[in-house]
């Protein structure tokens, strides 16, 4: 009896899954494979035995590995959204899509690879007859003004002191003690001081992208040392969002990206939607690895690992077949890249299904909205609390002083004249006084 019950739940299941209609997606992803970032333009620790100079292109660079990463992926996603889902046209349509990239040159470089991959030229599109690629728009801002998918380009004094907090909590003590042998050990071979749960992150990543270059970072690293590294970065990323005030790191870090791509589905499941550019169906975000993982953490899906390059987070709108239409979000990870590419058989079945904030797999839109409100800031500058030496309301306070500053100063020079009038006619009227005695 258990079991046809089951049998029909799940019969029921399936059979609503099947008629729902995808109608709207946003990806949030990190770039491609790369060169170290290196520190302040600097090696990242004194014996680093691979200068800038001898990474093509310098440090934080995009590799041709890196690039063939989000080719493979710009493949998958041409294939769900145009064979498996019908999201898409087939061709490059404008108001189907739009792309946002950190304006750094590794995630620009990233997206516009995937895109060479997902829209392909038509003969008419060619530019000439052997290349294969046509221009397709990417829309970025400074990298000192990013608030939306960098988490941390811009001060955010707040989450700085939260962060800061972290050291007194029990996990970030218990590492402290835990790796206390290690970091002694790291400073002594990489020549690096005070190295800590806060700056081992500079040897790990450059460590850890030498060996996938294939270059020796040096005889002191093994697998033993480099698994430890790893872990530490695992450990470091975490920390950013989680353990300690978890709740509003991840308001400051990734709330307002999450609170936008809320608003455009709220805007798509509106029958006179004006979201972005009407019609729009495809949202790409091309970011890093702190990007994914701050936006896993919002949602509460992290899995305490650093995102791979090319991690990709699917947030999909869907709609049913009732009148009027009900919406529900589904959301995806891939936590894989290949450079060789995927297995497009059945794409669903490369990613991972995520259940957001404990809601069902398949969320009712209105309940993702009411899980994730916690995390949309109403005004991040405010809840960042940054001091207002770098704000409008500051200038205008300055501008204010100044004018006034400037009427006193002025009052004060007309007060003088007068003053100095009056005692030139006294003294002239005295000297006709004594000439007349």
């Amino acid at each position: 009896m258990i079991f046809v019950l089951l049998t029909i739940v799940l019969s029921s299941a399936v059979a609503q899954q099947e008629q729902l209609t995808l109608e709207y997606a946003s990806l949030v992803f990190r770039h491609g494979a790369r060169s170290p970032v290196g520190y302040q333009s600097q090696k990242a620790y004194p014996n680093d035995p691979w200068p800038p100079e001898s990474w093509p292109q310098g440090y934080g660079q995009l590799n041709f590995n890196g690039s063939r990463m989000h080719f493979q992926l710009g493949r998958l996603v041409k294939h769900r959204y145009t064979v498996e889902n019908n999201l898409l046209s087939l061709n490059y349509t404008r108001n189907e899509l739009y792309v946002r990239s950190t304006d750094v040159d590794r995630t620009l470089m990233s997206v516009l690879s995937q895109l060479s991959a997902i829209y392909p030229p038509e003969e008419d599109q060619r530019l000439n007859g052997t290349i294969d690629w046509q221009p397709i728009p990417v829309h970025t801002v400074a990298i000192e003004r990013e608030d939306l998918i960098s988490p941390h380009a811009m001060t955010c004094q707040r989450y700085d002191a939260l962060l800061d907090a972290n050291k007194k909590s029990a996990h970030y003590k218990n590492l402290t003690e835990e790796y206390k042998d290690f970091f002694t050990f790291l400073e002594s071979v990489t020549g690096m001081a005070d190295v800590n749960l806060k700056t081992v992150w500079r040897i790990s990543d450059t460590v850890i992208v030498e060996r996938q270059w294939g270059r020796n970072p040096g005889d002191w690293v093994n697998d033993t040392v480099a698994d430890k590294l790893q872990k530490l970065g695992d450990e470091d990323m975490y920390l950013m969002y989680g353990d300690s005030n978890s709740e509003e790191k991840r308001r400051l870090t990734s709330g307002n990206l999450v609170g936008q791509i809320v608003a455009r589905m709220v805007n798509k499941s509106k029958p006179d939607n004006n979201s972005l550019i009407p019609g729009t169906k495809l949202v790409l975000y091309s970011a890093h690895d702190t990007t994914v993982a701050a936006f896993l953490s919002a949602l509460e899906i992290f899995d305490k690992k650093q995102p791979p390059y090319a991690a990709t987070v699917f947030v999909e709108l869907y709609s049913d077949t009732s009148t009027p239409k009900k919406y529900f979000v589904k959301t995806w990870y891939l936590n894989k890249n290949t450079v060789d590419g995927f297995d497009l058989s059945d794409t669903s079945k490369l990613l991972l299904p995520m259940s957001v904030r404990g809601c069902d797999i398949l969320c009712p839109l209105d309940k993702f909205i009411e899980l994730t409100a916690s995390v949309v800031p109403n005004d991040w500058e405010k809840e960042c609390r940054n001091k207002k030496s770098n704000s409008s309301e500051d200038h205008e306070e300055i501008v204010i002083i100044s004018v006034v500053g400037g009427i006193l100063a002025l009052l004060i020079m007309m007060l003088i004249i007068v003053f100095c009038s009056y005692l030139h006619r006294r003294h002239h009227r005295y000297q006709q006084m004594k000439e007349i005695q």
